[in-house]
């Protein structure tokens, strides 16, 4: 019994050492035709940390676990990750390790994985990272690119993962959060049934930019049938539930080997109940919808059906209807009555999405007892769209908390009435055919009152008031106030339809008036904590494209920050991505200004501007706390009294705050002053306590007159002179946005102006001077020069006796000035000259590109409008011989008839025969003409809609090649 036992122990330690060393053994054959199999058939750089195998976790098969495995793509995806997997778990058939076969792979799972599935604008997509494989090779050699992997899956779960969609050629955007999903079947059969089961914590979803649902939580239950030899996927009572609202579809999907994608699918809401479609509108499942009572039905079906392929698209159909519903929150007085909505979308199939159609016929309910009404109804969607359309009624904003609780604090007040209808083709605008085009009414705000959180301001409207025309948007009154901000404006919109339905530009002209308006009031304060309390949180406003405006503005009294502009007149025009200022003048800090300036985002990584000031009078000492530029370059403005005139040409790049990015900056302008009080300056005092020359910490100087330039980041000062009582001084240099400082002085000193310790340090600085050789002698002027580092709160200063006269100095220091403004540059130019030449060459290349997916494009409308006219011609011609067909077997069957009753009767007949083939065949003509006309129209609208994509291609390049 004791060997029994012993043998036993034996047995059992050798099957657990086993089950530790056969990992091991075929870790490398695993991963060695993992990694074959990833390069053999990817097109990305796939990684993965480390391969951990087990016997222990799914005896007798191999468990693999992969760590930190991640797909990034290639071009045209260069960078995206594609997937991002934590850890991936997968159990291999041990038996097709052992003897040597294509290993066999039974359970996948992902945990807390990251699928990032992108679309471009051209339709390519990122998961697309098979390589290709040369047909002929694959029948010469099938032994050597078959693979090494069989994938004999029973059982794929993921948990905990996130899913995102992004596909930009249907501007069509999905989140899924906290995915979890469980496949399980037998994958190995022919035929099989599989049961899947899969829940999203939140699910996001938007279409062409708007928030569809918004964090839903969702769950999917879809028993699928699979035949694998037919490619045939049966999907058998299948239940989605999004929050309360669960939706019914079943239906078969089928990929036959001429490539085709065949499906047919039918949905259908599960139960009627409202509440349960409510529970899909953000605003309501943003409360609870456990107490509020409903009535009313709301059933939603429709389906899907066809073929999907390169020149067809299956058809479908969407239908809402909302009966007489209503919704009542238990703690307020009001109700929502009398929902109504009647909606369908259909599209027959094919490659004609000119075939959609769009049925509103109505969409009604009474907010607390004020009645909303809409209507619309859309076809010709792609070659000449036509709508026909309302919206009649009125809502009371202060009556919304009586139906919808609100948050604290908020209760809008004021009334908003609609009555606007349109009706007719967008062919009649763009012809400008205005009175064939139906499209009037108004929108009124009035008495308009509520507490914005964001601003923590009231905002009031007295008055708003649009009147709308097929020719223009009238905006004929608007008063708005923003607690003591006032702003009146009135002007018109052209081109408004085309704008907001195609890709028409918008055209205006804007009148603005205001008696005091604080921009800073109007924008909301930060929650970044890192910020001061008064720190506001921009970022580049982006100037949209597709609009010209021109905006003639008169403000009272206008603030930003902290600089109070008063009597600013001027005019804005918004143009081609950018905002130009043209001749604005303004009041400030007890001078004018006058500006015109241009604020660029053609770039959309990097905003710019372009300014030329002129400023008169402006007092000294709120400029430096007033203009940062002023703060960052003259920092001795801050310790100077007296006031100044100004002419400034700057262009720079701007940071995310719509600030100067310094380094960037370039231009120049000059600058006078009137008398001026320079006290306590740190560089004055320097020299001062060198020189032992008390009086010059504190400098009453006659005007000024100095230019400047902006090169790389550093304002270079030309040689000026200063003056004070009988000291002159002629400066250079330049200050760098850091305030670090390069200065020379070239002084002269009368020799009465030193005296006692003063004389002490000018006898010092000879002697120092002529132990290097010099023969240094002190005249009636003396002429010393200072050499000024450093920076400007912390300056380095150097004296030191001048040499030669004044003039001399003043000589050598402008021609070293210039060397070095030259030098400067012709680096600065060498650069950018480097940088334009880059960037035409990005251009070209952006350009080309441009051009040949607009040909591309362009063809393919062509193509796609002949296929159709083709389609649509044939069509014709085969119901037209379809109806000569039956009228020649009438006419056989009338006379064989006839005959039997004799010979009058059968030339009856014969007669009758012939009349109704020349009817038959006028109605053939007629048939054929019509589809001859309707398919020549076709191409003819593709021709044109070809020309304008190649057209909008040439100017787009136009302006890409406009680099200067």
């Amino acid at each position: 019994m004791k060997k029994f036992f012993k043998i036993s122990g034996i047995i059992v330690a050798l099957i657990l050492l086993l089950m530790i060393i056969v990992p091991y053994i075929f870790k490398d054959k695993i991963v060695a035709v993992v990694k074959n199999e990833i390069n053999k058939n990817i097109n990305a750089k796939v990684d993965f940390n480390r391969v951990g195998l087990s016997l222990f976790r799914n005896f007798p098969d191999i468990s693999v676990r992969f760590t930190e495995l991640s797909v990034i793509n290639n071009e045209p995806f260069e960078g995206d990750t594609l997937a991002y997997i934590p850890t991936l778990h997968a159990t291999i058939d041990i038996m097709s390790v052992l003897r040597g076969d294509d290993i066999q792979i039974k359970k996948v799972n992902l945990n807390n994985s990251f699928i990032n599935l992108l679309v471009k604008s051209d339709g390519r997509a990122n998961w697309e990272i098979m390589k290709e494989t040369d047909e002929t090779d694959i029948e010469a050699t099938p032994e050597e690119e078959s693979s090494s992997l069989l994938i004999k899956l029973k059982k794929f779960t993921i948990t905990n993962s996130k899913f995102v969609y992004d596909d930009k050629s249907l501007a069509f955007y999905l989140l899924l959060e906290n995915v979890n999903h469980e496949l399980s079947g037998d994958l190995t059969l022919d035929n099989t049934t599989l049961q899947t089961h899969t829940t999203a914590e939140k699910l996001t979803a938007s279409y062409e930019g708007i928030r569809v649902l918004q964090e839903v939580d969702a769950e999917l239950d879809s028993p699928l049938d699979i035949d694998f030899n037919k490619f045939l996927f049966t999907f058998n009572n299948s239940e989605l539930r999004l929050n309360q609202f669960f939706l019914l579809f079943e239906g078969t999907f089928e990929m036959p080997d001429n490539g085709d994608y065949v499906m047919d699918f039918t949905y259908s809401s599960k139960r009627t109940d409202f509440k349960d479609f409510l529970s899909l509108i953000p605003v309501m499942y943003a409360t609870d919808l456990k107490n509020i009572s409903t009535a009313g039905n709301a059933i939603i079906n429709g389906n899907l059906k066809g073929i999907y392929n390169d020149d067809s698209y299956p058809g479908f159909e969407f239908n809402a209807l909302i009966n007489n519903a209503r919704f009542h929150y238990p703690d307020l007085p009001k109700s929502v009555d009398e929902i109504n909505i009647n909606a369908s979308i259909k599209y027959p199939g094919g490659i004609d999405f000119d075939k959609i159609e769009v049925d509103v016929p109505n969409l009604s309910l009474f907010l607390g007892g004020n009645k909303l009404s809409m209507e619309l109804f859309v076809r010709n969607p792609v070659s000449d769209l036509a709508l026909k359309g309302k919206i009649d009624g009125m809502i009371n904003l202060s009556e919304i908390g009586d139906f919808y609780p609100l948050p604290n604090g908020e209760n809008p007040q004021g009334k908003i009435t609609a009555n606007i209808s349109l009706d007719g083709k967008m062919s009649t605008i763009e012809k400008r055919q205005y009175e064939a085009f139906n499209f009037d009414g108004s929108l009124l705000l009035d008495s308009f009152i509520m507490r914005s959180a964001s601003i923590d301001k009231t905002i009031e409207i007295a008055k708003a008031q649009l009147s709308f025309s097929p020719r223009f948007v009238n905006l004929s009154h608007l008063d708005l106030k923003v607690d003591n901000n006032d702003l009146s404006a009135n002007g018109k919109l052209e081109n408004f339809i085309p704008y907001l339905l195609s890709d028409g530009v918008l055209k205006g002209n804007l009148q603005l008036n205001s008696n005091n308006f604080n921009i800073t009031d109007l924008l909301p304060k930060t929650e970044n904590s890192d910020l001061p309390d008064d720190t506001v949180a921009i970022s580049p406003v982006k100037i949209p494209d597709n609009i010209e405006f021109s905006v003639q503005a008169l403000f009272k009294k206008l603030i930003f920050d902290n600089i109070e502009l008063t009597n600013t007149t001027g005019e804005m025009l918004i143009v081609d991505q950018e905002l130009i200022l043209k001749r604005l003048n303004m009041e400030v800090l007890g001078g004018t200004m006058f500006l015109n300036g241009k604020y660029d985002t053609r770039d959309s990584t990097q905003a710019k501007a372009e300014l030329a000031l002129n400023l008169n009078q402006i007092d000294i000492q709120k400029s430096y706390s007033t203009f940062g530029t002023i703060n960052k370059f003259a920092p001795i403005a801050q310790k100077t009294d007296g006031k100044f005139n100004t002419s400034l040409n700057i262009k720079t790049l701007l940071d995310n705050q719509m600030m100067p990015v310094y380094s960037s900056m370039n231009g120049g302008g000059n600058l006078k002053t009137t008398n001026i009080v320079i006290e306590n300056f740190s560089i004055a005092n320097k020299i001062a306590d060198l020189l032992k020359m008390p009086d010059l910490k504190r400098l009453l100087m006659g005007p000024v007159n100095l230019s400047f330039e902006f090169i790389n980041g550093k304002v270079h000062v030309k040689p000026f002179e200063l003056s004070y009582q009988d000291i002159n001084a002629n400066t250079l240099g330049w200050i760098s946005f850091d305030q670090t400082i390069d200065f020379e002085m070239a002084i002269t000193i009368p020799r009465t102006k030193f005296g006692g310790a003063a004389n002490s340090v000018l006898e010092n600085l000879v002697n120092e001077a002529n132990k290097l050789g010099t023969s240094f002698k002190l005249g009636e002027k003396v002429n010393i020069t200072a050499k000024i580092t450093g920076t400007t709160s912390d300056p380095v200063v150097k004296i030191m006796p001048g040499n030669g006269s004044g003039k001399s100095m003043l000589d050598d220091m402008k021609k070293r000035a210039q060397e070095e403004l030259d030098k400067q540059k012709q680096k600065l130019e060498d650069e950018a000259r480097k940088e334009l030449e880059k960037r035409k060459a990005e251009a070209k290349a952006q350009s080309d590109k441009i051009l040949a997916d607009a040909d591309k494009q362009a063809a393919q409308i062509i193509n796609e409008a002949q296929k159709q006219a083709d389609a649509i011609n044939r069509a014709a011609q085969e119901a037209a011989d379809k109806l000569k067909a039956e009228a020649q077997k009438q006419s056989e069957n009338m006379i064989a008839d006839a005959k039997k009753k004799g010979p009058i009767a059968e030339a009856a007949a014969k007669k009758a025969a012939e009349q109704l083939k020349k009817e038959t065949d006028k109605k053939a003509e007629k048939l054929i003409a019509e589809a001859k006309n309707n398919s020549d129209k076709l191409v003819s609208e593709a021709q044109r809609q070809s020309e304008k994509i190649r057209s909008d291609a040439r100017n787009q390049v136009d302006k890409l090649m406009d680099i200067k």
